[in-house]
């Protein structure tokens, strides 16, 4: 390719390497937006939020969801106590509803992205308890795509099973929950696994736990076997108490992945619109913080922030990043590195590939215009040129046509 470079390159000819030069520009920009994780969401509003409703909390909150799934670019959410409708989420998104009661949830997905698998058995809701204890069991396929926000093909994540719930207060608070309380959850969680024969599992829970319970003691009592990567124990919980550093009851917890990166999506003080006092008496609400896990899969060992065992993190918040809304004096606490990490790397190898690219397109037009100004190669030039006419000639003449 390199060596007929310059004499092939004249006016009106075919660059001889032109297809390898578009080839590698459309494999970089597929490489730069491949997706090399889950994007996750676990959120707690409370019920206070729409029961009380003060500062327009309820239609805040919407807001806020719609604002976070599409910015952190989610593809499965557990939202509970908001009573999420179709028509408070953004178009790419769906959701199953359950409720036990008062106690509401919703398990919202990208349906661009994810369906629920309808083979008997892939799904199943339920209470843990009479009237507490919402939970969502749902098999999930992939809905492949080429373009960008495919799951990366070096991952073979066709099918999982996707857990939401609000798992009760339990009766002796200062007791773990991993106790028969959770008894129904995890037979629930058996029966679908079983059905489906798919053992990759998410739990997106507010699991009530503090910090003596680790994630994986949690995921292995329920069933989740394998190694367990986790988000970190986070103080999301909850404002009526200051968010003290045990109530680390919100968490998001697989049995697959390299890693779990923690990013908490609202930092102190919690938005006014958040900040419920049920008039009359003063009594503050139960607002949690929202919890967003970024799941790495396969071998994409860039893994930052909490231990496999969802251990207390000690990093500091940074400054606010991407869901904000107006009137929010919000900030928010990161595990990890400042850009996405699943698009850290992809994003590099596309760029060093279009760097390649342009520099082979640079010297070859720089070797195309040296051409057509060096004498030797201008009469090696003309010199092919009056071989093919004479060639031209020859042939007219042995075929009888005037020249």
């Amino acid at each position: 390719c390199w060596s007929d470079m310059a004499l092939l390159s004249t006016p009106g000819s075919v660059f001889p390497c032109r297809l390898p030069l578009l080839l590698s520009f459309f494999i970089a920009v597929p490489l730069a937006t491949g997706r090399a994780s889950l994007q996750l969401l676990q959120w707690n509003p409370h019920w206070h939020c729409t029961a009380w409703n003060v500062n327009g909390c309820r239609a805040n909150a919407e807001q806020k969801l719609s604002a976070m799934l599409q910015d952190s670019d989610i593809d499965f959410a557990n939202i509970l106590e908001l009573e999420v409708g179709r028509n408070s989420l953004p178009a790419t998104w769906a959701e199953i509803n359950t409720s036990c009661a008062w106690d509401s949830m919703a398990l919202v997905y990208n349906h661009q992205r994810w369906r629920p698998a309808s083979s008997p058995g892939a799904g199943v809701a339920g209470c843990m308890e009479s009237g507490s204890g919402p939970f969502i069991i749902q098999q999930f396929d992939s809905v492949r795509s080429t373009g960008p926000g495919a799951l990366n093909s070096n991952f073979d994540l066709e099918r999982l099973v996707i857990i939401g719930t609000r798992i009760p207060h339990p009766e002796v608070f200062a007791e773990s929950l991993v106790s028969d309380q959770t008894s129904g959850l995890s037979e629930a969680l058996r029966a679908v696994v079983n059905a489906t024969r798919v053992d990759r599992v998410v739990l997106m829970a507010d699991t009530k736990e503090d910090p003596s319970t680790p994630s994986s003691t949690l995921g292995s009592y329920l069933g989740m076997h394998g190694s367990i990567v986790s988000t970190s124990l986070e103080q999301t919980c909850c404002f009526y108490d200051g968010f003290l550093g045990n109530s680390t009851f919100d968490r998001i917890i697989a049995n697959f992945g390299s890693g779990m990166e923690t990013v908490v999506l609202m930092g102190d003080p919690i938005p006014d619109w958040a900040q419920e006092i049920q008039p009359g008496t003063g009594v503050k609400g139960g607002f949690h913080k929202p919890l967003r896990g970024v799941l790495l899969l396969g071998n994409d060992r860039r893994v930052a922030g909490p231990s496999k065992d969802g251990a207390a993190s000690t990093s500091t918040p940074a400054p606010a990043m991407d869901v904000k809304m107006p009137g929010d004096n919000i900030g928010e606490t990161r595990h990890g590195s400042i850009l996405r990490s699943d698009m850290i790397g992809d994003i590099f190898i596309g760029l060093m590939l279009m760097f390649v690219t342009s520099a082979v397109v640079f010297f070859g037009l720089r070797l195309r215009q040296h051409s057509q100004r060096d004498p030797s190669l201008l009469a090696m030039r003309e010199t092919r040129q009056a071989r093919a006419t004479d060639v031209e000639v020859g042939a007219r003449r042995v075929d009888g046509t005037a020249v």
